[in-house]
């Protein structure tokens, strides 16, 4: 049993280790460990100038950030990546992220 639970375990890091560099991916699924936002999930949803936009999952709430801090949260563990979404969650929380842009909800 103990075996099992330390493949899986091993199995989460290996794919949060995935992204080697500290570059911002689209579709890109970040976890957020520590800080304000701990025990969110950002989906990279796209740049606008030196922000970069996500979703939170769970809470369908739009974030930005700076590059520089995006990396800087990258480089120190601040943020880390989980997974590459396929292409139909993507768009999915995209039309979600859009939604909240239009009707000015998911915002803090």
């Amino acid at each position: 049993m103990l075996n099992k639970i330390k493949c899986k375990v091993e199995s989460v890091f290996k794919r949060i280790n995935k992204h080697e560099d500290e570059e911002i991916h689209p579709r890109s699924l970040y976890a957020i460990v520590t800080g304000a936002y701990v025990g969110e999930m950002w989906c990279f949803v796209d740049q606008v100038d030196d922000n970069c936009r996500f979703i939170s999952i769970p809470k369908n709430t739009n974030r930005e950030a700076t590059i520089k801090n995006v990396e800087h949260a990258l480089k120190y563990g601040i943020m880390e990546y989980v997974e590459t979404v396929d292409n139909d969650m993507a768009d999915l929380l995209k039309q979600q992220f859009n939604y909240n842009e239009i009707s000015n909800t998911g915002r803090e």
